[in-house]
């Protein structure tokens, strides 16, 4: 399910505008901190990473957008 979920995810981010992919960062941010035991820094990093890997954001979006996915379901 875990790998589905992500698919989904990074398709529905990739139609994103870059000023749309900026603020769902923000709120993805924002509820994962509230969510998890994960800081502010901490996913930040994990997107940085992601990032600096090569990947594209939408993909860095996803990543760090199901790192709550167990609270959420």
């Amino acid at each position: 399910m875990k790998a589905r979920m992500f698919s989904y995810l990074e398709k529905y981010y990739d139609r994103f505008s870059e000023r749309q992919q900026k603020i769902k960062y923000r709120e993805i941010i924002e509820r994962v901190v509230i969510t998890t035991n994960f800081s502010e820094a901490a996913i930040q990093n994990v997107y940085s990473k992601v990032l600096e890997r090569g990947f594209p954001s939408s993909f860095a979006l996803a990543t760090i957008d199901l790192l709550d996915l167990e609270q959420r379901t």
